[in-house]
């Protein structure tokens, strides 16, 4: 995350103190005591692409600034940017799949935040109606594990030595079905002490999105990626996009990874395949919000607690809404400028790219063009 090369160097300053993001996406130190208490938001804030032209992407000026923002860094994955829906760079193919890791959660969080506007779920409930099994469920809600405040242990850090300890520690396969690997990670949890009391701290956990992902297909009555397909996926015409445990295609850079092999084990946290150009049309939802409703992406964008909101890291006051990515071989953004209509997606396969940089500049490089 360093060599900064003008005319981006001033910003160097600022990234360094900002939290870098390890595990499936989570900041490094991701526990932050506060007194604070998660509320259901139901503000209505209506998001519109601003009117102000993008830049074109012809031009050599633009394409100069934007790769030297890219290759001082090394960066050899795929970088797409658009304004207000209009091409302002890209460099590698933006049609070449990925494993995105984190950037998967959001999707997850918009999927509970549809039944709960159907009044299909009340994400202010406990989850012991869902996991009658677990000894805590009727202390922790459903938008306390959105939110990263549940206190429940990661299963993934608990694995530190990596996926193939998770093997023998956890009893997981790569010949189990995804329920099983799931059960038996479930099974693991359920049987840990909370790290705290729900709602009191912040900490990033992959076990949340999971148990969410399990919700969605208990209240849905469908597995929660065809859920996710049919809601999301299809209407937006993100037609390269699905997920590993059912992908059949192949993936860029594909060696699977330690993490990959098993089934079930990145479900609803960091599981999903997909394209720059579709994951931008994603992002164009944060701006002129055509599938999701402005509730939805109110709740999702609202800093509850630590700086986390439903999936999402809420405006820190940096003018985007982003999530990365970071589950080895694989490291991804999708970063979102609402004000100014810009949407970037980095797409990489060598986990020590650095994102958090990477998004400033590009974004800082747009601004400049414009001004």
């Amino acid at each position: 995350m360093k060599n900064f090369k003008k005319p981006f160097a001033v910003f160097a300053a600022f990234a360094l103190t900002v939290s870098l993001l390890a595990g499936c996406g989570g900041s490094e130190s991701s526990r932050h005591d506060t007194s604070a208490t998660v509320a259901d938001s139901t503000a209505q804030t209506k998001s519109s692409a601003p009117a102000t032209q993008a830049p074109n992407a012809d031009d050599p000026q633009i394409k100069a600034l934007m790769d030297d923002s890219v290759s001082s860094y090394g960066f050899k994955g795929v970088a797409y940017v658009t304004k207000n829906g209009s091409a302002v760079y890209s460099s590698g193919d933006i049609n070449s799949p990925y494993r995105v890791a984190s950037v998967s959660k959001q999707f997850t969080s918009a999927a509970v935040l549809m039944l709960y506007e159907e009044g299909k779920l009340d994400i202010n409930s406990t989850i012991d109606k869902y996991f009658p099994e677990y000894a805590h469920g009727s202390e922790i809600t459903i938008s306390q594990l959105m939110n990263m405040c549940s206190g429940i242990p990661d299963y993934i850090t608990l694995a530190d030595a990596g996926a193939e300890y998770a093997e023998s520690a956890y009893g997981i396969s790569t010949e189990n079905t995804s329920e099983q690997n799931r059960e038996i990670i479930k099974s693991l949890i359920f049987a840990q002490d909370l790290l705290f009391t729900p709602g009191s701290e912040n900490y990033y956990c992959n076990t949340n999105y999971l148990l969410l992902a399990e919700i969605v297909t208990q209240v849905s009555g469908t597995p929660y990626e065809s859920f996710i397909t049919e809601r999301m996926i299809k209407p937006l015409g993100m037609n390269s996009t699905g997920f590993g445990d059912t992908w059949s295609g192949e993936v860029t850079g594909d060696d699977i990874g330690d993490w990959y092999k098993y089934k079930g084990l990145c479900y609803g946290c960091a599981d999903m395949i997909s394209t720059a150009a579709d994951l931008e049309k994603w992002g164009e939802e944060f701006i002129v919000n055509k599938l999701l409703s402005d509730n939805i992406i109110t709740l999702m964008t609202t800093d509850y607690l630590g700086g986390y909101g439903y999936g999402i890291t809420p405006d820190m006051g940096d003018g985007f809404v982003y999530h990365d990515g970071n589950l080895p071989p694989y490291c991804s953004t999708l970063s979102v400028n609402r004000s100014k209509g810009l949407v970037l997606v980095l797409l990489d396969c060598d986990y020590s790219s650095p994102l958090l940089s990477m998004r400033h500049d590009i974004f800082t490089a747009v601004t400049q063009l414009e001004d």
